[in-house]
């Protein structure tokens, strides 16, 4: 199981957002039904932990059959810079192999940030 996250290097225009998605993948080593839940949150500068009262984008789909992998990506979504230019994304994504019975389910998180907040500028 995996998650990423894809944010434009640039705003198209000086000023403006970026544009942004979260995706996550799903394998398993026979056929089976996935199920992935996508969570993706953006900020300024990140303060240690998700909102998950104000999402920036979700998805949750299963896929139609028995499959060996599935992703599942969140719609297109803004990414604004705070007043000292900083920004972040934050994704989670929960990926579950349906099944009769107890299914497995896993979580995995990333954080993307830029700007002076993360160190590099």
């Amino acid at each position: 199981m995996a998650i990423s996250i894809a944010v434009e290097d640039e705003p198209i225009f000086p000023g403006l957002a970026r544009a942004a998605t979260v995706w996550g993948y799903s394998w398993s080593n026979k056929a089976a039904k996935h199920r992935i839940y996508v969570f993706a949150e953006t900020g300024g500068q990140w303060i240690g932990g998700p909102d998950y009262s104000n999402p920036a984008a979700e998805a949750d789909e299963t896929s139609a059959g028995c499959v060996r992998s599935f992703a599942v990506g969140t719609p297109t979504f803004l990414v604004h810079e705070d007043w000292n230019g900083c920004w972040y994304v934050y994704g989670e994504s929960m990926h579950r192999i349906v099944k009769t019975g107890k299914d497995e389910e896993l979580y995995r998180t990333k954080l993307k940030q830029s700007g002076p907040c993360d160190g590099r500028r």
